[in-house]
């Protein structure tokens, strides 16, 4: 994702709480004119980079997160059309309540057959995917999406950890597969309670495990392969994770096992 310093002004301040509780409340703010930012996605990550919490800011650009424990956090936060920002790190002591503030620069989208001049000049509309419907679907907003300038600047290393920030992922260390964050299985989230089996085996409860596409091909890890192996970071142009009915064509699923609960779809410059 794009990753850019926030503006973060916080206080702290304890509260009658259970113990052991923390949270992080506040406003997520258009940085040009401080204007509310609704429906802004907000994820409460570890130092380690592993999602806690995530929630949505609400018209009035509020938000409020509870943290997992006592230690330091980062804040993650995007909404769409604007820069995703990070904040510095925060330190959250058992039943404290924080306040703060996160601010997002624009980022102007572009629109197939509009001149559009933008400061983020990575982040460029690939035809490829335009005609194969990737900007139409992230214009619907169902399901979550993964640029060409995003993959560019994410910090992650390995395909696997591009989807480490998404509300609707889990990574969950493979070590059949290998024993590094290139091996770590994607899988989807589902209700808690849900159980899935995937094609390797049952998975935890509330997970599943999703079909991958490959450039619009159906592809399956084969036994002791990865996804850094079908498609490394360095090749992909563009990521799309759909619940199965919901934004992808339904031919993404269609044929497919009764384990096909949600569709990757990866875009590369394989052409």
């Amino acid at each position: 994702m794009f990753w850019s310093l926030a503006a973060c002004v916080s206080i702290a301040i304890v509260a009658a709480r259970p113990a052991g509780a923390q949270t992080l409340r506040g406003l997520v703010l258009e940085e040009a004119t401080e204007a509310p930012i609704p429906l802004g996605r907000v994820v409460l990550v570890t130092l380690d980079g592993d999602s806690v919490q995530a929630t949505l800011t609400d018209e009035q650009g509020f938000f409020s997160i509870d943290g997992g424990g006592a230690g330091g956090y980062v804040l993650v936060v995007s909404a769409l059309g604007y820069r995703t920002a990070r904040s510095e790190r925060v330190e959250l002591a058992s039943g404290e309540v924080r306040i703060t503030q996160m601010y997002l620069s624009l980022r102007p989208i572009p629109v197939s057959g509009v001149d559009v001049t933008t400061s983020a000049p990575d982040e460029v509309e690939i035809p490829e995917l335009a005609e194969r419907g990737f900007y139409d679907r992230m214009e619907t907003g169902w399901g979550e999406f993964l640029t060409f300038g995003q993959i560019r600047v994410h910090g992650g290393a390995y395909t696997p950890q591009l989807f480490r920030e998404m509300l609707t992922i889990e990574l969950i260390p493979d070590r059949g597969r290998g024993s590094g964050p290139w091996s770590d299985r994607v899988v989807l989230k589902l209700d808690s309670g849900s159980r899935r089996v995937g094609s390797d085996g049952w998975l935890g409860a509330g997970m599943c495990a999703p079909v991958i596409w490959v450039d619009d091909v159906l592809t399956p890890l084969m036994p002791g392969e990865n996804l850094d192996d079908v498609a490394p970071k360095e090749i992909i142009e563009g990521i799309e994770v759909h619940r199965a009915g919901f934004g992808a064509p339904i031919r993404y699923f269609q044929n497919n096992s009764a384990s096909a609960c949600g569709a990757i779809l990866i875009w590369t410059n394989r052409r």
